[in-house]
C-alpha cells in the first residue's frame, strides 16, 4: 500500500491554471480512504519492446484515477510509456514530466504530454528525483544484462535498489522481476 508523503518544493513550467502544484499536498482518495500512489517509469531512448509495451500496459491496469505517474519526458521509452497511459487507462492520471537538460523535447510539447513540467535538471538528478517521488518504479531496460556506464535506465535501477523502492523491471522478453 503507498505511504502518504509530501513532495518536497521543485521548480516547474506552468501554462495557465492547468498545472497542479503537488508540493506541499496530501493527496487521499475520500472514498476508499487511500493515499495517491506516484509511479515512477525509466527506460531507454531507443524505446521499448512489443513485449515490454504489453507488459507495462499490463502493470497499468490497476492505477486509480487519483493516481500519479511521472518520467522524464525523453523520446523512446518515455514517449511510449505516455502513450499507453493515454490509451490504455480509464482516466488520463496526473502526469509529471520531469525533463533532463536536452530530451530533444520542447517545454510547450512536454505541458501537453504532462499535467505538470518540473524544471530541467541533468539527467542523473533527474531520474534520482523521479525514483524519490516514486512509491513504484518501473523499468524497461534494453538488455537483460546490467550496463554500468552510459545508461541511465540501469543507473536508475540501481538507485531505486539502492532507496529500496518498490521496483519491477519489465525486461525485453515481457517478463518481469519485482522488489517490494
Amino acid at each position: 500500500m503507498a505511504t502518504c508523503q509530501t513532495f518536497p518544493p521543485a521548480p516547474m513550467l506552468s501554462s495557465g491554471d492547468n498545472v497542479l502544484d503537488i508540493s506541499e499536498l496530501v493527496v487521499y482518495n475520500e472514498s476508499e480512504r487511500k493515499c495517491m500512489m506516484v509511479i515512477g517509469f525509466t527506460g531507454t531512448r531507443d524505446g521499448m519492446t512489443d513485449a515490454q509495451w504489453d507488459k507495462v500496459a499490463e502493470l497499468l491496469d490497476g492505477v486509480r484515477e487519483d493516481d500519479v505517474v511521472e518520467h522524464g519526458g525523453c523520446d523512446g521509452a518515455d514517449l511510449q510509456f505516455d502513450t499507453i497511459c493515454q490509451l490504455h487507462l480509464y482516466e488520463q492520471p496526473h502526469t509529471i514530466i520531469r525533463p533532463g537538460p536536452y530530451t530533444g523535447l520542447s517545454d510547450e510539447l512536454c505541458l501537453r504530454m504532462g499535467t505538470e513540467v518540473k524544471g530541467r535538471m541533468p539527467y542523473l538528478k533527474r531520474n534520482q528525483a523521479i525514483v524519490d517521488d516514486a512509491d513504484r518504479m518501473i523499468a524497461c531496460p534494453s538488455s537483460a544484462e546490467e550496463q554500468f556506464r552510459g545508461s541511465g535506465t540501469w543507473a536508475t535501477i540501481r538507485y531505486a535498489r539502492k532507496t529500496k523502492t518498490s521496483l519491477t523491471i519489465v525486461w525485453p522478453d515481457g517478463s518481469t522481476t519485482s522488489t517490494d
